[in-house]
């Protein structure tokens, strides 16, 4: 029988952490170079950290107006600020945080069904794969949950004359 001993705590396993260090140029100028370069890319990064601080800002603002319209019970009214809004990501950080997680799917009606695939689909369309599968969790949950009923009220014959009933549930 054989034992295999392994490498003691804190101690790498046959490697030499020298391998990985950046070694040191011996012309100082190349190392007053890459200092400059760095300092150019720091600068770079400063330059742009305005923009993305203001599209943050944007979309904490366009989610908070959605979040208030959640927190009265108004999920009509926040299905139609997201459409509304037109800013598919806002759409993909609500549909994420919610219906992509089973929240509440059980408590939506068809009207706001209607109104949220419209939206869960522009996510499924799009290039970025965590849209993609937000748009597609919101979808499988919504039919997991609605999918029966829905093929039922599609099925169910109809006589003569205008069921009112019928055309309310469609």
């Amino acid at each position: 029988m054989s034992y295999v001993v392994g490498p003691k705590k804190n101690e790498p396993a046959g490697i030499d952490m020298n391998d990985f260090m950046k070694p040191e140029p011996a012309d100082p100028l190349l190392l007053e170079s890459d200092k400059q370069k760095d300092i150019e890319i720091i600068n770079e990064i400063m330059e742009q950290h305005t923009t993305l601080v203001g599209v943050i800002q944007r979309r904490r603002s366009s989610i908070q107006v959605i979040l208030n319209y959640c927190n009265k019970g108004q999920i009509a009214n926040a299905i139609n600020g997201l459409t509304m809004m037109n800013d598919t990501t806002v759409v993909m950080d609500t549909l994420n945080n919610t219906f992509a997680k089973d929240f509440h799917v059980s408590g939506l009606n068809y009207e706001i069904i209607a109104n949220l695939i419209p939206l869960a689909s522009t996510l499924v369309h799009s290039k970025y794969e965590a849209h993609i599968l937000a748009g597609l969790k919101t979808i499988f949950n919504i039919l997991k949950t609605h999918g029966q009923p829905m093929r039922a009220m599609k099925t169910v014959a109809v006589g003569r004359g205008v069921d009112l009933a019928r055309e309310e549930r469609l």
